[in-house]
């Protein structure tokens, strides 16, 4: 029975538009089937429907035979497509549907037509337009038979252009995945796996058929990840936006790799994910050359460590970045952190620091080194000498990016050098000492012994010896004695390098001396003004101190001026670290202009005074300086003398 326009269809006709597309074809369906058949005919089988119906549809109807061919198609076909009925009918599929879609959609209908099924699964393809582009579209279909033949008869109806460039986005996605070296998988929206590219199956020789269905951590992390990371995966997940991270992966045998792992979750236009697409970029070979770095750094930080000069890089802020064991213990720290990112401010003095911040910026601006500066350095009240040379750090575009520091330790041989210096001054000093002990043996003996030889002969001449002779016998042998007991006495300070020391307090010292000199002191009325705090202590040898002090009050009052009230000041100050004990008097003074290179010399005077013999300072100035400390004098006569003692830091506490 064939089908007239009834009230049922015309009812159906009018709600097309506002109908679902699938309610829709479903209620067609319903009165197709609705027919009456012959009995003699296959049972519940529909038959085509009238022209004028199916071309008011808004959907292609089409049919298709055993073959894949297309038997019918609805004037929808040609409005949508352009192509004619004429071009259509009896052509393959194979002519219009896309070669990525053909094969899918070939056994569908295959299985419908072997299983006479009522498929109600929508499938989607593309089908070409006349002018070779492509449209999606949506289709059902079932099974149909007539006279004996089969049919699969069912509707089409174009997806949505949102819906279509998504697909058109995944299927461009799709070739470039399966082209690019990333390994790329494509998960359903239970976050199980659909798809891989061929790279994922050759760097994990996992299969599709190995991995499809699971979910990708199950099979693929590695047990070294932290379980922080496993939290990151699933709170992406569930946050439907895209993330990333760094994971170890395991390939098929076992093998960790190092993986980069992006997931982006598809959304579609109900705002739900309809898929995943994760592309894990493989960092091994980043991290076996990030490895090999670390070993030639590593190597690098073991060859400058070993080196005994101390070695920086710094940047251009003058920070250091880099350092050697050497540089880290000369700074005073204990690890090669503390001393990172120091700058020279840090490091050393205001002053200093300057220059060399200075010195750093003439390198990057003229890219040339600065080679063997000498740095003077004070640091725990211990002198310290290193030759430093510079150089700038070059980049890979030339430019400069910093500054190579080497410096050596040369404060031992500085120390040592001031040491030959200072043996140099004292064998300088010896020397002239010599010349001078050859002088008095020469000159002060040898007129002694010229006495002694004529007052000999003329006591050996005459029996009847005038006692002045006797008398004059004994002095010149007397005088002969104190010389040479000077002599001995210079030569004892001189050869004796290792004397004792000893804390003395020099207020108690002087007083012991002042109370030795009591009776001159009381004589001559003469006014003694102390300057020292009661604490202040030297380390040095007493009996050299005492006789320090004993001889230069004794010059004092020796040498006072008759037209004034001798006045002698005494005071201990400290400066630089160094003792300085001074006397200063109102006595006669010395004029320097004329004695200065005499004045501390043996058998020097320079006063008309009966008891001056010109030794005490002589030994005075011995006595000082065999324990490292200097006398320095001021005078001009009239006006007194002071003379200025600095003792060496050993000796001062």
């Amino acid at each position: 029975m064939i089908i007239t326009e009834n009230d049922s269809i015309n009812e159906l006709l009018k709600q097309k538009d506002s109908l679902p597309t699938d309610v829709y074809i479903q209620r067609l369906e319903a009165l197709l089937l609705e027919q009456n058949q012959p009995k003699n005919t296959e049972a519940n089988q529909p038959e085509i429907p009238p022209i004028e119906f199916v071309n008011n549809l808004r959907d292609i109807l089409f049919l298709v035979n055993e073959k894949g061919e297309l038997e019918y198609v609805s004037d929808v076909w040609t409005d949508v497509l352009g192509w004619s009925f004429e071009e259509t009918v009896n052509q393959p599929l194979s002519k219009f549907i896309h070669p990525d879609d053909l094969k899918d959609l070939g056994n569908r209908v295959s299985q419908i037509i072997t299983n006479q099924l009522h498929d109600n699964q929508y499938s989607e393809f593309r089908i070409k337009t006349i002018d070779n582009n492509w449209k999606i579209f949506s289709a059902l279909g079932k099974y149909y038979s007539k006279d004996n033949k089969h049919y699969v008869i069912g509707s089409v109806r174009e997806v949505a252009i949102k819906t279509k460039n998504l697909i058109d986005n995944l299927s461009e996605l799709s070739l470039v995945a399966s082209k690019t070296q990333n390994l790329v998988l494509i998960l359903d929206s239970d976050y199980k796996i659909r798809w891989v590219n061929d790279s994922f199956i050759n760097r994990t020789n996992y299969k599709l058929e190995d991995v499809f269905g699971s979910e990708p951590h199950k099979i693929l992390l590695s047990s070294i990840n932290y379980k922080e990371d496993f939290d990151r995966i699933v709170k992406g997940v569930e946050s439907k936006e895209p993330f990333s991270l760094n994971l170890y992966v395991n390939d098929k045998r076992g093998n960790r790799i190092l993986v980069d792992v992006n997931v982006t979750p598809v959304i579609d236009e109900t705002g739900e994910v309809s898929k995943f697409i994760v592309i894990l970029a493989d960092l091994s070979k980043l991290e076996r050359v990030e490895k090999k770095l670390i070993e030639e750094r590593n190597i690098l930080q073991s060859i400058i460590d070993s080196i005994p000069s101390l070695i920086f890089v710094k940047n251009l802020k003058s920070q250091r970045i880099l350092v050697n064991e050497r540089d880290v213990y000369f700074q005073g720290f204990k690890s090669k952190r503390e001393l990172i990112g120091k700058s020279d401010a840090d490091l050393y003095p205001e002053h200093l620091a300057k220059k060399f911040i200075e010195q750093d910026e003439e390198i990057i601006q003229s890219k040339r080194p600065l080679k063997s500066y000498l740095v003077e350095l004070e640091r725990d009240n211990k002198d310290f000498y290193f030759q430093l040379s510079k150089f700038p750090l070059f980049n890979q575009f030339g430019d400069v990016s910093g500054v190579i520091g080497i410096g050596t330790d040369i404060t031992e041989l500085k120390l040592n050098e001031h040491e030959l210096q200072r043996t140099i001054g004292i064998i300088g000093d010896q020397n002239k000492r010599l010349k001078h002990f050859t002088y008095i043996v020469s000159h002060n003996i040898r007129s002694h012994a010229a006495n002694i030889y004529s007052l000999a002969n003329l006591v050996c001449s005459n029996q009847e010896t005038d006692e002045n002779y006797h008398n004059l016998l004994k002095q010149s042998c007397g005088y002969l004695l104190e010389t040479l007991d000077n002599l001995n006495e210079v030569l004892a300070i001189q050869e004796n390098t290792s004397v004792e020391r000893k804390d003395i307090n020099i207020l108690d010292l002087l007083n012991k001396v002042i109370d030795l000199l009591h009776s001159e002191i009381e004589e001559t009325k003469t006014i003694i003004d102390i300057v020292i705090d009661h604490n202040e202590t030297v380390n040095y040898n007493l009996s050299y101190l005492e006789s320090v002090i004993l001889n230069l009050l004794t010059n004092s009052i020796k040498y006072r001026d008759p037209a004034k009230r001798n006045k002698l000041t005494i005071s201990y100050t400290k400066k630089q670290d160094k003792g300085v004990l001074t006397f200063s008097d109102n006595g006669l003074g010395i004029d320097l202009d004329r004695h200065q290179d005499k004045l501390f010399g043996m058998y020097q005077t320079f006063h008309q005074h009966p008891k001056a013999k010109g030794i005490g300072l002589y030994l005075v100035k011995n006595q000082i300086e065999s324990m490292g400390g200097q006398i320095n004098v001021e005078s001009e006569p009239k006006k007194g003398t002071t003379f200025i003692i600095s003792f060496s830091k050993e000796s001062t506490n």
